[in-house]
Protein backbone atom coordinates (compact mmCIF):
# COMPACT_ATOMS: atom_id res chain seq x y z
CA UNK A 1 0.00 0.00 0.00
CA UNK A 2 1.19 3.29 -1.15
CA UNK A 3 1.69 5.74 1.84
CA UNK A 4 1.17 9.48 1.38
CA UNK A 5 2.85 12.03 3.03
CA UNK A 6 1.78 15.91 2.90
CA UNK A 7 4.91 18.65 2.17
CA UNK A 8 4.38 21.93 3.55
CA UNK A 9 6.81 24.10 1.10
CA UNK A 10 10.20 25.37 2.71
CA UNK A 11 10.58 27.81 0.08
CA UNK A 12 13.93 26.97 -0.52
CA UNK A 13 15.85 23.99 -1.85
CA UNK A 14 15.20 21.48 0.90
CA UNK A 15 11.85 20.41 -0.69
CA UNK A 16 13.57 19.38 -3.91
CA UNK A 17 15.75 17.18 -1.81
CA UNK A 18 12.98 15.79 0.36
CA UNK A 19 10.63 14.95 -2.62
CA UNK A 20 13.82 13.04 -4.40
CA UNK A 21 14.26 11.06 -1.34
CA UNK A 22 10.30 10.21 -0.69
CA UNK A 23 9.72 9.46 -3.76
CA UNK A 24 12.29 7.03 -4.12
CA UNK A 25 11.33 5.07 -0.93
CA UNK A 26 7.84 5.15 -2.32
CA UNK A 27 5.58 7.96 -0.31
CA UNK A 28 3.26 9.66 -2.52
CA UNK A 29 4.43 13.51 -2.15
CA UNK A 30 1.85 15.90 -1.84
CA UNK A 31 3.12 19.70 -1.84
CA UNK A 32 1.03 22.62 -0.24
CA UNK A 33 2.33 25.90 -1.75
CA UNK A 34 2.03 29.61 -2.04
CA UNK A 35 0.43 30.44 -5.66
CA UNK A 36 3.63 31.67 -7.14
CA UNK A 37 5.00 28.74 -6.36
CA UNK A 38 3.18 26.26 -8.13
CA UNK A 39 4.90 26.02 -11.42
CA UNK A 40 8.14 25.00 -9.40
CA UNK A 41 6.53 21.67 -9.09
CA UNK A 42 4.80 21.07 -12.37
CA UNK A 43 7.51 18.65 -13.57
CA UNK A 44 8.15 16.81 -10.34
CA UNK A 45 6.31 13.48 -9.27
CA UNK A 46 3.38 15.31 -6.44
CA UNK A 47 0.25 16.49 -6.04
CA UNK A 48 0.17 20.19 -5.76
CA UNK A 49 -2.12 22.29 -3.82
CA UNK A 50 -2.49 25.95 -3.24
CA UNK A 51 -3.35 27.98 -0.71
CA UNK A 52 -3.53 31.91 -0.86
CA UNK A 53 -1.45 33.80 2.24
CA UNK A 54 -4.01 36.08 3.28
CA UNK A 55 -5.98 32.59 4.18
CA UNK A 56 -3.12 31.26 5.89
CA UNK A 57 -2.36 35.14 7.36
CA UNK A 58 -6.59 34.98 8.59
CA UNK A 59 -6.64 31.34 9.66
CA UNK A 60 -7.50 30.47 13.18
CA UNK A 61 -6.77 27.70 15.09
CA UNK A 62 -10.61 26.88 15.37
CA UNK A 63 -11.07 26.30 12.15
CA UNK A 64 -11.07 23.16 9.69
CA UNK A 65 -8.85 22.47 6.99
CA UNK A 66 -11.77 21.98 4.67
CA UNK A 67 -12.24 25.91 5.24
CA UNK A 68 -9.11 26.49 3.61
CA UNK A 69 -7.74 23.01 2.29
CA UNK A 70 -10.86 21.92 0.80
CA UNK A 71 -8.95 19.93 -2.03
CA UNK A 72 -6.83 17.31 0.12
CA UNK A 73 -8.40 14.22 1.11
CA UNK A 74 -6.88 14.02 4.67
CA UNK A 75 -8.28 10.55 5.11
CA UNK A 76 -5.17 9.20 3.31
CA UNK A 77 -2.79 11.21 4.36
CA UNK A 78 -0.58 8.96 7.12
CA UNK A 79 2.26 12.06 7.57
CA UNK A 80 2.50 15.57 7.30
CA UNK A 81 5.68 17.52 7.50
CA UNK A 82 5.33 21.49 8.00
CA UNK A 83 8.95 23.06 6.58
CA UNK A 84 7.84 26.83 6.20
CA UNK A 85 10.66 29.38 8.47
CA UNK A 86 7.58 30.59 10.07
CA UNK A 87 7.23 28.64 13.59
CA UNK A 88 4.04 29.78 14.60
CA UNK A 89 2.30 29.26 11.32
CA UNK A 90 3.80 25.55 11.61
CA UNK A 91 2.51 24.93 15.18
CA UNK A 92 -0.65 26.85 14.06
CA UNK A 93 -2.23 24.15 10.95
CA UNK A 94 -0.16 21.48 12.68
CA UNK A 95 -2.71 21.98 15.67
CA UNK A 96 -5.69 22.50 12.90
CA UNK A 97 -4.79 19.08 10.93
CA UNK A 98 -4.29 16.82 13.73
CA UNK A 99 -7.88 17.72 14.08
CA UNK A 100 -8.45 15.93 10.89
CA UNK A 101 -6.92 12.63 12.10
CA UNK A 102 -3.54 12.79 10.95
CA UNK A 103 -1.17 10.19 12.48
CA UNK A 104 1.29 11.89 12.38
CA UNK A 105 2.38 15.51 12.02
CA UNK A 106 6.12 17.18 11.98
CA UNK A 107 6.73 21.04 12.43
CA UNK A 108 10.04 22.82 11.51
CA UNK A 109 10.81 24.93 14.74
CA UNK A 110 13.43 27.47 15.58
CA UNK A 111 13.49 27.65 19.69
CA UNK A 112 13.20 25.35 21.99
CA UNK A 113 9.66 26.98 23.51
CA UNK A 114 7.57 25.82 20.09
CA UNK A 115 9.73 22.62 20.72
CA UNK A 116 8.34 21.83 24.22
CA UNK A 117 4.95 23.57 23.25
CA UNK A 118 4.14 21.51 20.37
CA UNK A 119 5.41 17.93 21.52
CA UNK A 120 3.20 18.22 24.49
CA UNK A 121 0.93 17.86 21.76
CA UNK A 122 2.03 15.44 20.48
CA UNK A 123 3.32 17.15 17.23
CA UNK A 124 7.08 16.22 16.43
CA UNK A 125 9.72 19.34 15.89
CA UNK A 126 12.90 19.37 13.99
CA UNK A 127 14.51 22.53 16.18
CA UNK A 128 16.56 23.85 13.21
CA UNK A 129 18.58 25.93 16.01
CA UNK A 130 19.89 22.61 17.68
CA UNK A 131 20.94 20.88 13.95
CA UNK A 132 23.11 24.11 13.21
CA UNK A 133 24.73 24.39 16.92
CA UNK A 134 25.58 20.52 16.69
CA UNK A 135 26.88 20.87 13.38
CA UNK A 136 29.24 23.68 14.61
CA UNK A 137 29.90 21.87 17.74
CA UNK A 138 31.31 19.00 15.89
CA UNK A 139 32.95 20.79 13.52
CA UNK A 140 34.73 22.51 16.19
CA UNK A 141 34.38 19.81 19.05
CA UNK A 142 33.09 21.21 21.48
CA UNK A 143 31.69 19.26 24.64
CA UNK A 144 28.26 19.32 25.09
CA UNK A 145 25.44 17.27 26.23
CA UNK A 146 21.82 17.48 24.24
CA UNK A 147 18.56 15.27 25.12
CA UNK A 148 15.99 15.29 22.56
CA UNK A 149 12.32 13.45 23.06
CA UNK A 150 11.75 11.18 20.19
CA UNK A 151 8.46 9.35 21.96
CA UNK A 152 6.80 8.83 25.05
CA UNK A 153 9.60 7.72 27.56
CA UNK A 154 12.39 7.60 24.85
CA UNK A 155 15.33 10.07 24.32
CA UNK A 156 17.78 10.57 21.77
CA UNK A 157 21.33 11.60 23.61
CA UNK A 158 23.93 13.16 21.47
CA UNK A 159 27.49 14.03 23.09
CA UNK A 160 30.64 14.47 22.21
CA UNK A 161 32.90 12.01 24.14
CA UNK A 162 35.50 14.02 26.65
CA UNK A 163 38.64 12.85 27.78
CA UNK A 164 37.10 13.16 31.38
CA UNK A 165 34.20 10.89 30.53
CA UNK A 166 34.15 7.04 32.09
CA UNK A 167 32.74 5.11 28.40
CA UNK A 168 36.18 5.98 27.22
CA UNK A 169 37.94 2.30 26.62
CA UNK A 170 34.37 0.87 26.86
CA UNK A 171 33.32 -1.85 24.60
CA UNK A 172 29.58 -0.56 22.19
CA UNK A 173 28.05 -3.85 23.20
CA UNK A 174 28.85 -3.68 27.11
CA UNK A 175 27.23 0.01 27.28
CA UNK A 176 24.43 -1.38 25.15
CA UNK A 177 23.59 -4.07 27.48
CA UNK A 178 24.70 -2.57 30.69
CA UNK A 179 22.00 0.69 29.96
CA UNK A 180 19.67 -1.09 27.97
CA UNK A 181 20.21 1.88 25.08
CA UNK A 182 21.49 1.55 21.14
CA UNK A 183 24.77 3.62 20.56
CA UNK A 184 26.22 4.62 17.39
CA UNK A 185 29.62 6.46 17.04
CA UNK A 186 30.31 9.10 14.24
CA UNK A 187 34.60 9.33 14.40
CA UNK A 188 36.31 11.86 12.39
CA UNK A 189 34.69 13.10 9.12
CA UNK A 190 32.24 10.39 7.99
CA UNK A 191 33.31 7.31 9.85
CA UNK A 192 29.67 5.44 11.15
CA UNK A 193 30.89 2.91 14.09
CA UNK A 194 28.30 0.91 15.60
CA UNK A 195 30.06 -2.68 15.97
CA UNK A 196 29.16 -4.29 19.33
CA UNK A 197 33.07 -4.57 19.82
CA UNK A 198 33.77 -1.33 18.97
CA UNK A 199 35.69 0.75 21.36
CA UNK A 200 34.54 4.02 22.25
CA UNK A 201 37.19 6.95 22.40
CA UNK A 202 37.79 10.61 22.83
CA UNK A 203 36.37 12.61 20.24
CA UNK A 204 34.16 10.58 19.12
CA UNK A 205 30.40 12.14 18.57
CA UNK A 206 28.12 9.59 20.16
CA UNK A 207 24.50 9.10 19.57
CA UNK A 208 21.98 7.14 22.14
CA UNK A 209 18.57 6.18 22.48
CA UNK A 210 16.61 4.53 25.41
CA UNK A 211 15.03 5.98 28.61
CA UNK A 212 15.93 8.79 30.43
CA UNK A 213 17.58 8.01 33.40
CA UNK A 214 19.22 5.47 31.41
CA UNK A 215 21.19 8.16 28.84
CA UNK A 216 21.77 9.99 31.82
CA UNK A 217 23.67 7.36 33.82
CA UNK A 218 25.77 7.01 30.79
CA UNK A 219 27.55 9.91 30.81
CA UNK A 220 27.25 11.10 34.43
Amino acid sequence: MTREILLFDSFDETIDKLIDILTENGYTVHVLTLPYRADHFTDRPVYIHVVEQSDLEEISEDADVSDFLRDIDFYNIEIVLLLSHNEDLNLKLARIIKKSGVPRVIIVVRSDEKSVEAEKENIQTINLSHCVLGRIQRILSLKFVRLTPIRGEIFMLESLVTGDMKIIGEKIGDLEDKYNIGITLLRGVDEIRNSEDEIIQEGDYLIAIGRRESLMELIK
